[in-house]
């Protein structure tokens, strides 16, 4: 026996093919209404051949494929109802003897089928009857709605339905077969896809095949016009597959720019009080039309963002809202930008509750699509399939706070620095609910360490002394320390020898923030980007001798492994200064030995002290002058 295999492709042509039906009619005796009488087994046996025979019963195999192929990846998970909807009929019309499927009025109505019919017949019951099953689905393909599709399930999910699901309970993958049917007419329905996947991973269906009847026995004619009824039908359920992908960027130059002329890098550095311009895209999966198929919408479009505690996301002043947002679409058709009339997403701000610990104390931002929104994209996903650019980008900004980590973090096997990432939470149509992966960015700063030393010793700075070591912190536009227009840094104070850069600076070292080391001599500078520094010495304790420059520290970011590290160079070597070692650096901090040795101290001019140099100097010009006397007298007397 051949076997026939059913392909749903293009139009109404392949349903002709799906359905089927043999020109069934004879003469007989007049009658004065048509009546209907249900056929036997036997009759379709006839049909079959197998009148003679003892056979099996039909059976229908649907098959599933990526993209409807069987050279394709099988598609798992997917469940499919189906439901015994009608039976085929003797119609005694007149003189004529037909033979039509025959279908409860309920269902028929549900299906929007009735205008197809070629009888209504209330005598047993209140059903419409069809000669040519293709009509039916000809009808339904016609009339074919969100609110026909619903109805149908409806009406599906309250009658006896059977439910098999590819992949499961003895199939093979990609398949769900049917096995043992009875002959007669069936209703079958893509149901769900919410446990889908390929190879074990879930897979979201963009295009699901839209509800169909389908005969047992089918009537089938081939490409070489050969015709015949078969009874184990296999059917190709064609669907699409796509996936939506989101990416973060930080926008390292052009941030007034918001049309795709920015530009953008995984990696960037930054300094304690900067504005951090950040960048998300989502893109919008292609929906193609499939023959017979079904549009699935966007259910849901969420963009997750965490963001590491050392940056401080700026919203409006209910502090849950995201201020200044701007977003923009690659079709300015379907722009998602907010109006007054219609609010296409909203941004939510909230305290991070997972367990990473690099995002423990930081925030979470979602934004998310509204119904207005998930309308927008789903019309955009269904438009134009040789758009394959269709992308959505929000563009925020956060400041880089106090609590921002210095270089790597050694207690964290990686990423380094300030690491923040956004993955897409999305679910279309009857699929599951499906995520991207995360995408981080990182944003670095640096510090300085300086171990302030005492003629060798670091133990020699203590808490009665370490007051009268004063720092300032300067840069210049040219790097070089004598220059004017010296733009120095106002610290914070976090705890004894320990201070953050702030985004306030000035002018002159006399207006600005003295710093200190701790007892022990141990001095951290907190929150600085890549750059030339000077960390000058104003004052040391009493006995000792003050730099004779400032110390030039010049830190240059290097990108390796979506992280930066510190190179930092010194170029003014001197007696005051200990060694300099940073060849390897990893850790992000620049570190400096700074010693004061003991020196001869000039009294301040003016001070008292000056007497006793004056008489000292008094004394020895006079015995000077007497030694010189006496030598001069024993001479003469000789």
């Amino acid at each position: 026996m051949k076997k026939g295999i059913l392909k749903f492709l293009a139009g109404t042509a392949a349903i002709a093919t799906l359905i089927g039906g043999a020109p069934l009619s004879v003469q007989a005796a007049a009658t004065d209404t048509p009546k209907a009488t249900l056929v036997t087994d036997k009759y379709y046996k006839t049909l079959l051949g197998e009148e003679d025979e003892e056979s099996e019963a039909p059976s229908l195999t649907l098959k599933k494929y990526k993209n409807g192929s069987e050279s394709k990846d099988p598609i798992d998970g997917v469940e499919f109802r189906y439901a015994k909807v009608g039976d085929l009929y003797q119609i005694v019309d007149g003189n004529k003897i037909s033979m039509a499927y025959g279908v409860e009025a309920a269902f028929a109505a549900t299906f929007k089928i009735t205008a197809a019919a070629d009888y209504h017949i209330t005598e047993n019951g209140d059903m419409y009857y069809y000669k040519d099953i293709n009509e039916i689905n000809t009808q339904y393909l016609q009339s074919i709605n969100l609110q026909t599709e619903t109805s149908l399930k409806e009406y599906i999910g309250g009658t006896a339905f059977t439910s098999v699901t590819t992949g499961c309970d003895g199939n093979a993958s990609g398949t769900a077969k049917i096995e043992n049917a009875d002959y007669g007419l069936y209703a079958v329905v893509e149901w769900s896809s919410a446990n889908a996947s390929i190879n074990g991973e879930k897979v979201s269906l963009t295009n699901i095949q839209s509800p169909f009847l389908i005969a047992l026995p089918t009537y089938v004619t081939t490409n070489e016009g050969e015709a015949y009824w078969e009874k184990n039908v296999t059917a190709e359920v064609k669907n699409s597959t796509d996936e939506p992908e989101t990416e973060k960027k930080i926008v390292t130059a052009n941030e007034d720019k918001t049309d795709g002329s920015e530009s953008v890098d995984d990696t960037d550095i930054t300094s304690i009080g900067d504005t951090v311009h950040f960048r998300l895209k989502g893109t919008v999966p292609n929906i193609p039309t499939v023959a017979n198929g079904n549009k699935e919408q966007f259910k849901k479009y969420i963009l997750v963002d965490n963001l590491s505690k050392g940056l401080t996301p700026e919203t409006e002043e209910d502090g849950i809202q995201l201020k200044n947002v701007i977003v923009r679409t690659t079709n300015n058709n379907y722009s998602l930008e907010n109006t007054d009339e219609v609010q296409y997403y909203t941004t939510k701000v909230e305290n991070y509750t997972g367990t990473e610990p690099e995002y423990i104390g930081g925030k979470t931002i979602a934004v998310t699509l509204t119904e207005e929104g998930l309308k927008r994209i789903s019309n955009w996903a269904a438009a134009d399939a040789e758009e394959t650019t269709k992308e959505i980008y929000f563009y925020y900004t956060a400041v880089v706070n106090e609590n921002v980590k210095i270089g790597p973090d050694t207690q964290i096997s990686e990423p380094a620095g300030n690491p923040n990432e956004v993955k897409l939470q999305y679910k279309i149509g009857s699929s599951a609910d499906m995520e991207t992966d995360w995408d981080k960015v990182t944003e670095y700063t640096f510090g300085i360490k300086a171990d302030k030393q005492l003629a060798g010793s670091a133990a020699a700075v203590t808490d009665s002394n370490k007051n009268a070591i004063t720092f300032v912190l300067y840069s210049t536009k040219d790097g070089k320390a004598e220059t004017t227009g010296r733009t120095y840094y106002e610290m914070k104070k976090v705890s004894d020898g320990v201070y953050h850069v702030t985004s306030k600076t000035e002018t002159s070292a006399e207006n600005n923030t003295k710093i200190h080391p701790a007892a022990g001599g141990a001095l951290n500078i907190k929150g600085l980007e890549e750059g030339t520094y000077f960390l000058e010495e104003l004052s040391t304790v009493s006995g000792y001798n003050l730099l004779k420059a400032p110390v030039k520290i010049k830190i240059t970011a290097k990108t390796g492994n979506n992280t930066y590290v510190l190179d930092g160079k010194e170029e003014n070597n001197n007696q005051y200064i200990g060694t300099i070692s940073q060849d390897g650096n990893t850790d992000g901090i620049f570190k400096v030995t700074i010693n004061n040795i003991k020196g001869f101290e000039l009294p301040s001019t003016g001070g008292s002290g000056i007497w006793f140099f004056v008489l000292a100097g008094a004394f020895a010009v006079a015995a000077g002058c007497g030694y010189y006397s006496m030598t001069i007298r024993k001479n003469r007397a000789k």
